[in-house]
């Protein structure tokens, strides 16, 4: 229905503008019809690709596919009570199911904090927590598998807790080892009788008819190291995770570790077997799993499973240990297969950003390991990982909430020009500060200068100011082919006393000195690009890049101090800007063909980076000078793009908009609106209306136009 409607108002819209051209209509009547006619046509695209990419629900709410669901889209930042932790013991290995009593019970590893990360192989034992919610907090009940001495199999460490509930029984397949070497704490990889106790692991399976219950432990593993010492298990086995598939057969999945001599031994894999029983015996598929193509010479190419059952389809969470199956850019990414050997990345295989981030904007300052998806009618709700802190001096489970935007029955606003564009600045001639660049000499007066990225404020002195990227003109007026040369410092053009209103008239803002060249900034990179300002605490801070991005503050808007750095970015970052939300501020920014954002409490310390938005992989021509905005209960991104393509400029004379629910995700969209401008600032007035800024485009300089925002509202 959609896709109809979507064809004849882009029929109608064309019959239009022919009309328009044929008829001679002018003024404004027919702008404005024919921008409607546009904006149908666009918002038709929109929900149609949109609810396209949505994850689609039965009557029951039950999730059709899981092939369609983007679970990097639905990362949210960890809230405190999200995180499971203990004083005393370091926390690995979370593994949760509900109970028959409705509470939530976590399985879950730990071993004394004083012994250090790596006796989880020595002295781990498996306790269970309870919470009346899946997400926690959790508390402690009980240890369920202690050590029971050196002669059983497992007698001495039980890890890798992997819980399963099936025909009213619970079954905990787990690791477990043994060991009678002595081993210096705290625990060390280097001390080689570490070493017995990692290469005596095996995979066992205890049962009990509760989680608080009794859990029958067995003497024998459930499934032991293959006696040919060419095997790809020969030396070990650990890391189990569980299904059924539809057929009835338990499906284990076990890293497994080849000898070759060594206490190490060699490549780290993962093996598949299969039974009638979750109690075994299992029959062991011969080749690894998980294999890229890539990475047949890699000592270990994923770890840490998690694999569950649905429709008929076998998945996997697994971590991507070398970056093979997303490129290095996901800490966790997902596969699927029919038969549970031959495994693929799903259309979305990104799960879980290297970095994670608190709800208070804490970085996390690791990786998330040991994944346990959370699901409900097979709608991913909560991603369970392990999370080492301080560099791993503690560490703690934590449940990262997982949520889609809901665009059914939400109002959706878009961004509109309601007036002409009105060029309030325009550079005067100035003398180039220097240094030397390909075409611009230092001490030479230039009479025609260019502008880029730019910031809007109001001052304490009653006026607004505008600072932005500034530089000699390669060519005065359209045609340029280099907007960029020597953009190393700022202009600024301030308006005179009185309301933002009074002051959108033609050439009202005037030069005054630049800011911040080279020569002001000793120590720094050259470049000096794209300025945000904000205020905070009785003074101004400029963030500015690219790479690193650094900062500067200011008392009164004229005077700047430089004052360092914030942080860099491998693969550069440029474009910042910063919107403050409930106390925190986010700054978003580009970086290659990605949106990123980082979150701050103090605009000092920032968290890890988080892509927030990527393009289509294949597009040419990247984002540009990003900004985020909240308005009426939602977050829009707005940002422009350049476009290698074009002969006359590099950048489009348009800015997109983005609409979202949370300010860290706006990927696998489609834009909401375009609108005219290019390295736009939207913005509010005192009065609070809202206004555009343009730089370059419709004219030299920087031009402003009013907004209003429309409404939109998606049908239930």
């Amino acid at each position: 229905m959609l896709g109809k409607l979507r064809i004849r108002l882009f029929i109608y819209n064309l019959l239009f503008s022919a009309y328009a051209q044929d008829q001679t209509i002018k003024g404004k009547i027919a702008d404005v019809l024919k921008n409607l006619f546009s904006l149908l046509f666009f918002c038709s695209c929109y929900f149609s690709d949109v609810f396209g990419q949505q994850p689609k629900l039965d009557k029951e709410g039950r999730l059709l596919s899981m092939d369609e669901v983007d679970i990097s889209a639905m990362v949210q930042p960890i809230p405190e009570r999200n995180i499971f932790s203990d004083p005393n013991f370091h926390i690995w290995c979370g593994s949760v199911t509900e109970g028959k009593n409705g509470k939530f019970y976590m399985f879950y590893s730990r071993w004394p904090i004083a012994q250090g990360h790596y006796a989880w192989v020595t002295s781990s034992e498996i306790a269970l927590a309870v919470a009346d919610k899946p997400e926690g907090p959790y508390k402690h009940l009980k240890v369920i598998l202690p050590r029971r001495g050196s002669e059983y199999w497992d007698g001495t460490t039980t890890h890798n807790p992997a819980v399963i509930q099936h025909e009213g029984k619970y079954y905990l397949y787990y690791m477990g080892t043994t060991g009678n070497k002595e081993v210096k704490m705290p625990a060390s990889m280097s001390d080689s009788n570490w070493w017995e106790y990692r290469n005596n692991q095996r995979i066992g399976v205890a049962i009990a008819d509760d989680p608080e219950g009794t859990w029958k432990r067995f003497d024998k593993p459930v499934i032991d190291v293959s006696p040919d010492s060419t095997a790809f298990d020969a030396l070990m086995m650990s890391n189990p995770a569980i299904t059924v598939d539809d057929k009835g057969r338990a499906v284990l999945v076990y890293k497994q570790v080849a000898k070759n001599g060594t206490l190490r031994g060699g490549k780290v894999r993962f093996g598949v077997a299969f039974s009638n029983s979750l109690l075994g015996r299992f029959t062991k598929h011969d080749k690894p799993i998980f294999e890229a193509s890539q990475g047949a010479n890699s000592w270990m190419v994923a770890e840490d499973p998690f694999i569950w059952n649905y429709k008929g389809v076998l998945y996997a969470i697994v971590s991507d240990v070398a970056g093979f199956f997303s490129n290095k850019e996901a800490a966790l990414v997902m596969l699927r297969s029919v038969d549970g050997i031959n495994w693929n990345p799903t259309n979305y295989p990104k799960v879980a950003p290297l970095r994670l981030t608190f709800e208070d904007g804490r970085a996390c300052d690791d990786k998330l390991e040991r994944p346990c998806l959370y699901l409900e009618k097979g709608v991913p709700k909560l991603l369970f990982g392990a999370h080492g802190l301080e560099q791993r001096k503690y560490s703690a489970n934590v449940a990262v909430p997982l949520k889609w935007n809901e665009l059914s029955g939400q109002e959706i606003f878009i961004p509109q020009i309601t007036g002409d564009w009105v060029r309030v600045y325009k550079p005067e001639s100035d003398v180039f500060p220097g240094p030397d660049s390909k075409r611009f000499k230092t001490g030479v007066k230039y009479d025609n200068w260019q502008v880029n990225d730019h910031a809007i404020i109001k001052g304490a002195d009653n006026r607004w100011h505008a600072i932005g990227i500034t530089h000699p003109a390669v060519v005065a007026g359209p045609g340029e082919l280099n907007p960029h040369e020597a953009e190393w410092l700022s202009f600024h053009a301030v308006s005179s006393k009185g309301t933002f209103k009074q002051n959108v008239t033609e050439f009202s803002w005037k030069d005054y000195p630049k800011i911040l060249p080279p020569g002001e900034r000793p120590g720094e990179i050259r470049e000096n690009h794209a300025p945000h300002i904000i205020p905070y605490h009785g003074e101004y801070f400029m963030i500015y890049g690219p790479s690193p991005i650094r900062y500067a503050t200011s008392s009164d808007l004229f005077a700047w101090k430089p004052k360092g750095e914030l942080f860099s970015q491998t693969g550069g970052a440029r474009d910042p800007s910063v919107m403050e939300y409930n106390g925190l501020y986010y700054m978003a920014y580009c970086s290659k063909q990605s949106i990123v954002a980082r979150i701050s409490a103090d605009l000092l310390k920032w968290s890890e980076p988080i892509t927030i938005f990527e393009l289509p992989e294949g597009e040419t021509g990247g984002p540009e000078s990003p900004t985020i905005h909240y308005y009426k209960g939602s977050f829009y991104l707005l940002f422009c793009r350049w476009n290698a393509k074009l002969t006359t400029w590099t950048y489009q004379d348009k800015s997109f908009v983005y609409h979202s629910d949370n300010p860290l995700n706006f990927r696998n969209r489609q834009p909401v609106a375009e609108i005219q401008g290019h390295a736009p600032e939207l913005f509010k007035d005192e009065d609070g209306d809202w206004w555009i800024s343009s730089a370059e485009r419709p004219f030299r300089g920087v031009s402003i136009a009013p907004v209003k925002w429309v409404q939109l509202k998606t049908k239930k």
